[in-house]
């Protein structure tokens, strides 16, 4: 047996929606989480979305070099930023190595 939403209880779905419906099996249960099971949840999510945001960072570098850099990056129709976080994301993936 379903149980009807009030909210979707007048809904009327189309075609493609009731082929979702039928597909849902019918020992389909909802999983109830305790306040504090939520609450985790709630806070890996906060973590993964910090984790995968972008950070405003401010360097000193040579003046040549910027200016070098940003004609690489002209060159390439990119802001010279872009081409930056570029370098930093390959060099943080293994991708490029540097030696100092």
């Amino acid at each position: 047996m379903k149980k009807i939403n009030k909210e979707t209880e007048n809904q009327i779905l189309d075609h493609y929606e009731q082929e979702i419906e039928a597909s849902i099996p019918e020992d389909f249960r909802p999983i109830y989480m305790s306040d504090k099971e939520k609450e985790q949840f709630k806070k890996i999510a906060q973590k993964h979305t910090q984790y995968k945001s972008s950070k405003r960072i401010n360097i000193r570098i040579k003046n040549e070099d910027l200016i070098k850099v940003k004609i690489k990056a002209k060159e390439s129709n990119i802001p010279y930023q872009t081409l930056l976080s570029a370098l930093i994301h390959k060099f943080a993936k293994n991708d490029v190595n540097i030696t100092l």
